[in-house]
């Protein structure tokens, strides 16, 4: 799959050649923030793409919550690794049909008589199914507990380490990269993942021959040996 395929629902081409600086204010004229729409979460976030680029609340029946987002209790570090995580459900035998997401580990320090304890928990970037009809929504990043302590298989490769500034940068990115609508029988999550590399490619944050390398074996019918089935 290459990296380019839907670079045109960008905003512009700027954008994903790395000439725009980012981020910009969340006071911008047009930008979207999760306040002006009824969601629990004290995210600071936005986005200057509207909502129907974000695949949110398109329709009078096609309104749901935002995601769980617990980012106010995990708060980023100086430096993290990151990687590509990627559902491996063993009815999904076509390789395209796997979950794709960017993620990241952060830690939760609680203090209590006696002791303290350390809850960990991801930090998101991915797309996600519309719950009441068949498209997917761009949430922006988000944190939670489940997508660390998984059920589900999965299997991570690694794609750098990286500061507390680029990796705001990398959700000022995936703020900005929007959903293919309507659905073309050929856009998914892998797709949406593959623009977001794009752009951090452009924006020199992460390493085109790393990206390509992971991308290939992500995309392999069987998941090479060497995937790491967890992330820390």
């Amino acid at each position: 799959m290459a990296l380019d395929p839907y670079l045109h629902l960008l905003p512009t081409n700027e954008f994903y050649a790395g000439k725009v600086p980012l981020p910009i204010p969340d006071d911008a004229p047009g930008a979207f923030s999760p306040r002006k729409y009824p969601v629990m979460s004290a995210v600071h976030s936005w986005s200057l793409l509207d909502f129907r680029q974000l695949g949110v609340n398109l329709g009078q029946h096609d309104c749901e919550p935002r995601v769980t987002d617990n980012c106010y209790f995990y708060p980023v570090q100086e430096a993290h690794d990151v990687y590509l995580v990627v559902c491996i459900d063993a009815h999904l035998t076509d390789p395209r049909h796997r979950h794709w997401g960017i993620r990241w580990v952060l830690d939760h320090h609680t203090t209590l008589r006696g002791g303290g304890t350390m809850d960990r928990a991801a930090r998101c970037l991915e797309v996600t199914s519309n719950l009441r009809s068949d498209h997917l929504i761009n949430w922006g990043p988000h944190t939670q507990s489940s997508k660390y302590q998984t059920t589900d298989p999965i299997t991570v490769f690694e794609l750098g380490r990286f500061t507390k500034a680029q990796l705001l940068m990398m959700e000022a990115i995936a703020w900005h990269i929007p959903v293919q609508l309507p659905a073309d029988g050929e856009y998914n999550c892998q797709n949406w993942v593959a623009a977001f590399f794009s752009v951090a490619v452009g924006y020199g944050l992460l390493k085109l021959e790393t990206v390509n390398a992971v991308m290939l074996q992500a995309l392999q019918r069987e998941i090479p040996s060497k995937a790491s089935s967890s992330f820390s």
